[in-house]
């Protein structure tokens, strides 16, 4: 194996991650898309400003958290390092025990995260 073929490969995963993650939020955000643009026909001149600019705002934002949540839903590992690692602090082996799921707050909204605990 050549060392040329490393990034290659390493691309060509990269993109598949990529054409995974469009191919499930393609149909969401097509209807996003769609429902904002049938909104702006709609909408009357006198509130051509204002309210609308907040629903186009969230509709943004809910679509940014999309992309996140996919995003984080598709890493293989979630944080798993092995059965095992050394704490920073006093060198004590910690145990992997399970996959917990989390809720964060991000400025685009909450996402949901399952990462690898150890103690």
């Amino acid at each position: 194996m050549s060392a040329r073929s490393l990034p290659a490969a390493a691309e060509e995963t990269r993109e598949q991650r990529i054409e995974a993650i469009l191919k499930e939020l393609r149909p969401k955000m097509d209807a996003a898309v769609r429902q904002m643009v049938e909104r702006a026909v709609d909408v009357p001149e006198a509130e051509e400003f204002g309210a609308i600019d907040f629903e186009f705002r969230d509709a943004g934002q809910q679509m940014a958290n999309e992309v996140r949540q996919a995003s984080v839903v598709s890493r293989k590992k979630k944080g798993y390092i092995g059965c095992s690692l050394a704490c920073p602090h006093c060198a004590y082996a910690a145990k992997f025990h399970s996959y917990q799921q989390r809720r964060v707050l991000t400025v685009h909204g909450e996402m949901k995260v399952q990462r690898a605990y150890y103690y």
